[in-house]
């Protein structure tokens, strides 16, 4: 039967390789052509672009896709999201109308003043972003169109909260500075239109 020849066979193969010397050594193998080393080459630095194009490695907080948020304390913004809670993003905190009357008191009051409201509000699941609110809106739905696209297209979550940067220059003399985000984490961004609310949370990868 078919079972019994395969079976044979497979004991041909066991005793053949059992008096194979150890000392046999197989022929290196030839060295691939130019052209295959060259191809080869050309994916991998498709794969790894290592230019300033790559936004892991040049990314320009001023730049469309993206919104910056005023965070007062990384630790409690990590945790939120940690624990799967919703953040609402609000635009930026209007300005006191006694310290636009008087630069000197809000010289005076400093930073104190306003880096504690932005944490209350973070703790009551509310985070700040630095735009007025017709650009933060705007910006809003461009990402989470541009998301929902890339996940029913390519299957894949292109939506990272950036957790901060590292600013670096490519020589000594170089007066432009670059970005590059130190800690990337998965989020979902929407955009309530009936509601006009701009939602925040961790996505499961």
């Amino acid at each position: 039967s078919e079972v019994h020849d395969s079976d044979d066979l497979a004991r041909t193969i066991l005793h053949e390789s059992l008096d194979v010397p150890d000392d046999v050594v197989e022929p290196p193998l030839a060295p691939p052509p130019e052209t295959v080393i060259a191809r080869f080459k050309t994916w991998k630095d498709k794969l790894l672009d290592l230019t300033l194009h790559n936004r892991l490695l040049n990314f320009r907080p001023g730049a469309g896709q993206s919104i910056a948020l005023d965070v007062p304390n990384i630790a409690v913004f990590e945790n939120a999201l940690a624990s799967k809670q919703k953040l609402q993003v609000l635009p930026r905190p209007p300005r006191d109308s006694q310290d636009d009357r008087s630069r000197e008191i809000a010289l005076a009051r400093g930073d104190s003043h306003r880096k504690s409201k932005l944490e209350a509000d973070l703790r009551a699941q509310r985070v700040h972003a630095t735009y007025t609110e017709g650009d933060l809106f705007a910006r809003a739905r461009e990402l989470a169109r541009q998301a929902k696209t890339d996940r029913e297209e390519g299957g894949v979550n292109t939506t990272f909260a950036a957790i901060g940067m590292l600013k670096w220059y490519e020589s000594d003399s170089s007066e432009v500075a670059r970005y590059s985000p130190i800690l990337l984490v998965p989020v979902e961004l929407e955009y309530e239109t009936r509601t006009q609310r701009v939602l925040l949370s961790a996505r499961e990868e």
